[in-house]
């Protein structure tokens, strides 16, 4: 893949882009704020949240060797959203239209393209997105602007090494537990701050309700001093298969996976 393919991925972001849309996402009183305001909506969206509004970061797969971009957003209505760059670059720019014009957009969640290292060395797919500030900008339901910025560093942390259960093993699920070693080092071995870690757990299987998030899925995030956590025996099924995830989340929020499948008695 050439570099310039990146770009045209990064910029367009037509990969799995999704758009949490929310009405009445104002203050209660009529009154609309800007972009950089978190949502009081529910919705159950809690994993695109935002403490500051918006992030940027970098997901590295260590498992798959695979490297991607994810941003997120929350705020009050908006109507249009622009993204650029240090250099002032554009990014991409969401604008909703026909019925959904007006209707007010309050979340953003974007997934580039994971792209494998052996087909494009991470150098040159960081590259596609310099490290630096970047400017979000909307113009909101109400006619009023509004401006948010966030910082992406190209500080990647070292995958998790995966302990229990082992790649391929069969467990008894009364007695789950997922562990791994602490993660101290960048994928370059210069040191990192590691500020938590998240454990994924999803039951292999063909969604039975594939218009909704209904599934077997357990996901839960945990302090930086934690390397192990034992799993409810009430989300275990017995005879099944099971992917797990254990991702290393750095304090500039890139994260890296380490993955590994098991079967139950």
């Amino acid at each position: 893949m050439k570099k310039s393919s990146i770009i045209c991925c990064l910029a367009l972001v037509s990969i799995y882009a999704f758009l949490f849309i929310y009405a009445c996402g104002g203050n209660g009183d009529g009154s609309v704020t800007g972009i950089s305001d978190v949502s009081s909506s529910g919705g159950g969206t809690s994993e695109f949240a935002t403490d500051t509004g918006a992030k940027l970061l970098i997901e590295h797969n260590a498992t798959e060797e695979r490297t991607g971009f994810q941003g997120f957003t929350d705020g009050s209505p908006w109507n249009q959203l622009t993204i650029r760059g240090p250099d002032g670059q554009l990014i991409f720019t969401v604008t909703p239209e026909g019925g959904l014009r007006n209707f007010g957009l309050t979340k953003l969640f974007f997934n580039s393209l994971e792209i494998l290292s052996v087909e494009v060395p991470i150098a040159d797919v960081l590259s596609s997105l310099p490290e630096g500030v970047y400017m979000l900008t909307g113009d909101m339901v109400n006619g009023d602007p509004s401006e948010l910025s966030t910082t992406l560093t190209h500080k990647i942390p070292a995958g998790p090494i995966l302990i229990t259960p082992s790649d391929g093993s069969i467990i008894d699920q009364s007695n789950l537990i997922v562990s791994w070693g602490q993660v101290n080092e960048d994928i370059n071995g210069a040191a990192v701050t590691i500020v938590g870690y998240q454990v994924k757990l999803v039951k292999n299987e063909v969604s039975q309700f594939p218009q909704s998030f209904a599934r077997s899925l357990l996901s839960v995030h945990l302090p930086a001093t934690v390397t192990s956590v034992t799993v409810p025996k009430e989300f275990i099924e017995g005879g099944a298969i099971y992917k797990y995830q254990v991702l290393a989340i750095e304090e500039s929020g890139n994260q890296t996976i380490s993955s590994a499948m098991f079967g139950t008695q």
